[in-house]
Order: structure tokens, then sequence, then C-alpha cells
């Protein structure tokens, strides 16, 4: 999962390993290689040492190498080349003998071809002179017991070989990998937000009733209306359809949308939700009781100017304060009042959503999130339900439970919620996983919620509140509206 869901940090990691491999390849000096061969080559049996020669210089040949290599004739190269010569030419000598014979071989790294094949002749040079000095015998007039010749001098080769391009790309890539993984697995255990339906779901202790993926931030944000045939339009259709199970609720519900937190996408979700209901031959009405940041009536496009503070402060009627857009009724915020939570706990806002259960059979309202104010919880007593808006990826399931928590204090029913922005890669694959048996319990869970203590019908003491009609004219009986209390 943590793969999957943190591709991008793997592959943020990988392209600052090929970055960084490039970086160092770039600055890396160009280094050039040398090489010289030398023959050691032993003169005709000495009868007065008792050994063979080529016995005697094949024993030797190990002292050789170290002598090739040594500080001595690195300080004698040093004095010819001049001023030239790098500091560290010793650590750039090597020498090995080829296997199975007398031969030498010196190699030599430099910064140009040139002064690496330079060098490594003068070393081949030097070496001949002082073999043939440590192995002349004590007669100065006798021949040396061993003697090297120059077989193949060192020509200038133009192909550098450090840096060494494929290699440094491929420690790049693999290191960054790892960085990359490394840094996904600590994010994925780090990351407390919410992801996935069921996550949405434990951290709620409620069902998620839909999800529905990332709307385009430019042209219209109703898609149910202006992009029909889109996933998120159907994403907002499947949740009616598992809201319009929920019987529990009532007949005439009234249902309070609200988020934990700030840009979730609730009023985007409550619009369409509205237009589908509406599609769906339903009169729904839309209250934007978000007197904080109201933006339902903009989204349909419409004006706030005169809406619901004007009816709650007895400045118009309900019916007179109603917009139509299409076939949706709403109720815009009207002016922001400086007492917001006070407005909305009022006996008016009780009366009014008595009102609208007269004028629609399904009232969605619109509140401000439940970690700024106290308006939600001021709310949700006076509905028959509460549909949560989660975003994806960015509530964190901490803020969820506090949500949970605020409206179980006031004996709010939550009846859902909605995971929202789901990015298309998450998306694709619960539109995959629809026809999946792992995700019914989400979809069937509401059918088992049994009804509230705040959706139930208050007790009858006696006063004027007993004579309330609990049956329309047609003779369906009528939910009692949870607002109405003794």
């Amino acid at each position: 999962m943590a793969f999957r869901g943190r591709w991008r940090t793997i592959l943020v990691g990988l392209m600052l390993g090929l970055v960084a491999a490039g970086v160092v390849t770039v600055l890396s000096p160009r280094e050039y290689v040398a090489e010289a061969t030398i023959f050691v080559a032993a003169q005709p049996r000495n009868p007065d040492t008792g050994m063979d020669a080529n016995e005697l210089s094949s024993q030797r040949m190990s002292t050789y190498v170290e002598l090739l290599r040594s500080p001595k004739i690195a300080g004698e190269v040093a004095g010819l080349v001049g001023p030239a010569a790098p500091p560290d030419l010793l650590n750039r000598i090597t020498a090995a003998r080829l296997p199975e014979t007398t031969l030498l071989q010196v190699t030599v790294r430099d910064r140009t071809p040139e002064g690496a094949a330079q060098i490594a002749n003068l070393v081949a040079d030097r070496f001949t002179v002082s073999v043939a000095t440590l192995e002349q015998p004590a007669d100065p007039t006798a021949p040396p017991l061993v003697v090297g010749r120059i077989y193949e001098s060192a020509v200038p080769n133009n192909r550098p070989v450090s840096p060494r391009i494929p290699l440094n790309i491929a420690l790049g890539a693999f290191i960054g990998l790892v960085v990359g993984v490394g840094a996904a697995v600590v994010r994925e255990g780090l990351d407390t937000s919410v992801r996935s339906t069921r996550g949405l779901r434990d951290a709620l202790g409620a069902p998620v009733l839909g999800w529905v993926g990332q709307l385009a931030q430019s042209g219209n944000q109703l898609v149910v209306r202006e992009q029909p045939r889109s996933p998120e339009a159907e994403g907002f259709r499947r949740l009616r359809t598992n809201l319009q199970f929920l019987d529990a609720v009532g007949e005439r519900p009234v249902i309070l949308v609200t988020s934990a937190r700030q840009d979730e996408g609730k009023t985007t979700a409550l619009c369409n939700l509205a237009v589908a209901f509406a599609d769906a031959g339903r009169r729904v009405l839309v209250v934007d009781a978000d007197l904080r940041r109201p933006g339902a009536a903009s989204l349909f496009g419409l004006e706030r100017a005169v809406g619901l503070t004007d009816v709650l402060t007895h400045r118009t009627t309900l019916e007179k304060a109603l917009q139509a857009s299409g076939d949706v009724l709403v109720l815009p915020s009207g002016p922001v009042p400086t007492n917001p939570s006070e407005l909305l706990g009022s006996p008016e806002m009780s009366k009014l959503i008595d009102n609208a259960r007269e004028l629609c059979n399904l009232i969605l309202i619109d509140s401000s999130p439940i970690s700024s104010t106290t308006d939600p919880t001021v709310l949700a007593p006076r509905t028959d339900g509460v549909l949560m808006v989660v975003r994806h990826g960015d509530t964190t399931t901490e803020q969820v439970h506090a949500a949970r928590e605020a409206l179980d204090a006031v004996g709010a029913r939550v009846l859902g919620a909605v995971l929202n922005r789901m990015p298309r890669s998450a998306l694709s694959r619960y539109i995959s996983r629809t026809s999946r048996p792992d995700l019914s319990p989400e979809v069937d869970s509401p059918f088992e919620v049994a009804p509230s203590k705040a959706a139930s019908p208050p007790p009858t003491t006696g006063d004027e509140s007993s004579a309330e009609p609990t049956g329309k004219a047609d003779g369906t009986p009528r939910r009692p509206s949870p607002t109405k209390r003794s």
C-alpha cells in the first residue's frame, strides 16, 4: 500500500538520485589511463650462483612490482616531469605482474591522455635503470643478473576512464530508489490522513455512503447538471441512491451537511447532491446555514443579499426569501450576522425547519465545519441526521474522531460520510471494485441503522404540542418533527 499510494515520493527519490548522479558526473574531472609493459630478462646462467638466472628473476618478480610503485621511482619521475607532475603522483601509479610471465605492467592515471602516457613511459624507463643497478654483481665488469626492457611503450588514449557514466547513473538510480522507498514507508507510517473508505468508516463509526473524485478547479462545479455523464456526477448519484435507503430518517428528511475542517468540499457536494435528488423527482430545498463562509448561492449563480438571516430576524418570510435554480429551491445565507450561533440556535430556526418541511420533501442544510465553530452542533439536533464530507488524503483520522465526538455530545445522528476529492488513481480502484463483496457493508449498513434518540417522537405531556397533526391530508403518516420538543 505504501508503494502504490506513495508512488510520487518514490518517483521524486528516483529523480533526485538521477540528478545527483548527473551533477557528480558533470563536476568530476576526466581521467585517462596509459599502460606500459616491461619485459624482465635474465642474463645467461652464472656458474657461481648455483641457480639459473630465469629462476632468480621469477623469485624476485614481486619485488620488482613494489619497485615500480616505490616512492623513489615516483620522485625521480616527478623531477623529470617538472611542475606538470600531479602532487599525488605515487597514488596514480599501479603495477602488476602478468600471470605466468615475466612481464610487468605499469598503469598511470592522469588528467590528460598525453600526461598519462608520458608518466607511464618515464616510470618504465626509471625502473629499467633501477633494476640494472640493483642486480649488478660485485664485479663491476660483469653484466647484471637481471635486466628490464620496455616491451611496449605507453601511447595516449583519448577515452576517459573516469567518471564512469553508466555506473554513476545506475548507482544514482539505485540510491534514489532506496531513498524514495524509505521516505514512502516513513510517510505512510506517519500519515494519519483518511485515504480509504474503510479507514473513514473505522474513524467515523458510520457507513461511507459514497465517494467522489476531484472536480476541475475551473468551470461550473455543478457537475451533475453540467456534466451528467462524468464519473464525478455518477459519484453523486451513487450517494443519492444510498441516502434514499435511509427510510428511518422520515418521509421529509432534514439532513445537515458538514465537515470536520475547512476546504473539504462540503458545499459543492451538497449542491450536487441536491441537483441529483431534483433530477430524481424530489422537491429539494438547499438552506445555506454556513453563516461564516456562505457559498451555496454563489455555486447556483444566485444572489445572497436576502436569505436565512432575514427570515430568522423577521425581516422577510421564508417564501419570499427562496430562490429557484432549475428544480432546486435555495435559501441563501443573507447578510452575514455577528452572532451566527445564536441565530441558528434560536426558536425561529426550529420554526423555519418545520415550515420548510411543508414546502419540500427533502431539506439539505449547509453548515460551517465542526472544528471551527459550534454552528453544526447547534443545528444537528434539530435535523434528522448529519452527513459528513471528508477530503481524501487531507483530513486526519483524529479530526474525524473529534468531529464524531462533538456530534455525539449533542445527541446528533450521523447518517454516514462522503469521501470527497479522491485522486483519479484511487478512484479508479474503487470504481473497478464496486461489485466486490467487501464494499457491500458501506452500502448496506444504512438499512440496519436504527433511528437516533434525537429523531424519535417527543413524549406527550398534555400541552398544546400534543395537538400537532400526526398525518397529512392524503392519510400518509407524518413523522413528528424533532424540533418540536416539550
